[in-house]
């Protein structure tokens, strides 16, 4: 819209400036007769002087379209900004595997990893008492926490953070990794010892 403004009042300038540069010269109103006594013919030159306001006007509409030339000459050509984003780390995601570190005291099953979370799981059992199932919570530092019954070596099935879902052959638990607390498969907190 804008450019097309210029372009109406940059065209409207020149036909001001060709309008005053009109004809200025003046031919004799009335020619001689001819020779052979034949009547004249009249030429009529119209000079074309511009009125106070017409001047005043093609200066004004003058300065405007410097102006305006000015402005284009001087603007910055317009480019879309690019945008960068600063990279994102890379997390992998959680990870449950068999293969696990084995600890003092500990026979490890399977293990749970979440690095998004600094937090990883080991579960299995005891390793003078294979009956006691076990897990290590291993956030800022090892915790060990023991199955509220000897039930046999323990399994991570799932881990719906902050809930992790173990097994045995016979048996199912559920541990909240928030509260540090065994729960019964129905959501019901089950008495544990201190860790």
């Amino acid at each position: 819209m804008r450019s097309l403004q210029r372009t109406i009042i940059f065209s409207l300038g020149l036909l001001l400036i060709l309008a005053a540069c009109g004809r200025t010269n003046t031919q004799p109103a009335v020619q001689p007769a001819s020779q052979s006594g034949q009547g004249s013919v009249v030429n009529t030159a119209t000079a074309i002087v511009p009125s106070p306001t017409l001047a005043k006007k093609f200066v004004f509409d003058t300065q405007v379209a410097r102006s305006i030339a000015t402005e284009l000459a001087l603007s910055p050509t317009s480019q879309p900004p690019i945008l960068t984003f600063p990279p994102s780390p890379t997390l992998y995601p959680d990870v449950l595997s068999n293969s696990c570190e084995p600890f003092r005291g500990f026979i490890p099953r399977n293990c749970w990893l979440s690095e998004r979370r600094n937090l990883g799981v080991h579960s299995g059992s005891k390793t003078v008492y294979p009956q006691q199932g076990r897990i290590l919570v291993f956030n800022d530092g090892r915790a060990i926490y023991d199955t509220p019954q000897r039930i046999g070596s323990i399994k991570i099935h799932t881990v719906n953070y902050p809930i992790v879902d173990l097994y045995t052959n016979t048996t199912h638990l559920l541990f909240n990794l928030e509260t540090r607390q065994w729960l019964d498969v129905d959501g019901t907190p089950l008495p544990t010892a201190t860790p």
